[in-house]
């Protein structure tokens, strides 16, 4: 894989990043986010869900138990009536096969986005309905499609790698990424080859691909890979990165759309783990603002085994167990942004290789990498002498 990692177009949105390039302030802003109504045209939202996409909403329960896919398909309609019509599952829930794609569908309910916050729930007034039309042509047919929130879901598919369910030591260990299962056997690798599944253009139908590089222009993304699949974050990230690079290239002259990293203190899904992506200082600032502000239980949804803090008013973490990292992504992207990203993928499977039997696995993925990129330079900088014959 010879795709350098700047490919990718990494911009981040939310807390301090260390230099790396805004998501555009249209689609980051207080409330705005890659979820939201409000911002600008064209930015699709990543679904973070499993083999199937739709939730459990409708045919088990009429509430939203806090998971991103079920707030979409919720919010949005057309996502609602595809899970009917053209439903996949072999349960009585309605769902659609992944990887998917989604153009044409709108925001009609108020007040979506990523945080762990509650909502009304009441329409949205300012749903556009001729303004955000774009004229495409598919086959031989024209028609208008709306622009105004593309959606493409696919898995990270982390909880058949983990197991559905976690005893309590396990899933206190994976809430602060610390757990062996998290990055046991092909796990970096199975989610790279996911993220370039979902976005190579060449997954799709061939009359249905310049549609979306008409429509599609930037990818918004949580915490892929970690949320309620209860995945390493920071692993989730790197595989991201990496294959959003590698499907670079099936988007054509153009490029691939960015990749709009959006950073939470309480995401909807596992609030707070995602803050351990940051270096120390900023992820510890994450989790007090976790802990800080006013997180409802409505807008979010742990099993009992994973509460941090026994509190079940409160689902952040703690900042006390030697959760955060000493480096986090912006060291990374200083580092890596303008090198090959099969060599970052090569690196970082053998650092979980290597240490594949520490008893502890207290160290981040994103320390492990650094660290050996430290060792790697030293050895180059080291003198090399001449041997005592020479001098004899």
């Amino acid at each position: 894989m010879s795709s350098e990692l700047s490919l990718a177009k990494l911009r981040t949105c939310r807390f301090a990043d260390g230099g790396i390039p805004r998501v555009p302030e249209q689609w980051c802003s207080e409330r705005v986010d890659f979820m939201s109504e409000l911002g600008g045209y064209g930015q699709a939202a990543q679904v973070m869900t499993q083999k199937l996409v739709g939730g459990h909403l409708f045919g088990i329960s009429c509430g939203l138990g806090g998971g991103q896919s079920e707030r979409i398909a919720f919010h949005m309609p057309e996502m609602a009536a595809l899970s009917f019509f053209l439903s996949h599952s072999d349960w009585s829930d309605p769902q659609l096969h992944t990887p998917l794609v989604l153009l044409g569908a709108r925001i009609v309910l108020d007040g979506m986005d990523g945080s762990a916050h509650s909502t009304e729930y009441i329409l949205n007034g300012r749903v556009p309905l001729t303004s955000d039309l774009m004229e495409v042509k598919i086959g031989s047919q024209v028609m208008n499609v709306s622009t105004s929130k593309p959606v493409i879901a696919f898995s990270a598919e982390t909880q058949d790698m983990l197991g559905v369910s976690l005893n309590y030591g396990e899933m206190q260990k994976a809430r602060i990424n610390q757990l062996s299962k998290q990055r046991a056997g092909q796990t970096l690798g199975h989610r790279v080859r996911m993220w370039y599944r979902g976005m190579a253009l060449t997954s799709y139908a061939p009359a249905f691909r310049s549609v979306m590089q008409q429509v599609i222009k930037s990818i918004g993304v949580g915490p892929w890979g970690g949320g309620l699949s209860f995945g390493d974050s920071a692993v989730g990230f790197l595989a991201m990165w990496i294959g959003h690079a590698a499907a670079a290239g099936s988007w054509g002259d153009a490029g691939i759309p960015p990749l709009d990293y959006y950073l939470y203190s309480a995401f909807t899904e596992n609030p707070s783990n995602q803050c351990l992506v940051h270096s120390y200082s900023n992820c510890m600032a994450c989790i007090a603002a976790c802990n800080e502000r006013k997180v409802w239980p409505a807008g979010y949804w742990l099993p009992q085994s994973a509460y941090a803090t026994g509190d079940h008013s409160n689902p952040c973490l703690t900042g006390k167990s030697h959760e955060c990292p000493e480096r986090g992504l912006e060291t990374l992207w200083w580092n890596w942004n303008e090198r090959p990203a099969g060599h970052l993928w090569q690196m970082v499977e053998g650092m979980i290789w290597d240490h594949r039997n520490d008893q502890s696995f207290r160290k981040s993925v994103l320390d492990l990498v650094m660290d050996e990129v430290v060792r790697l330079q030293s050895k180059a900088m080291t003198p090399q002498f001449p041997v005592a014959q020479t001098y004899q």
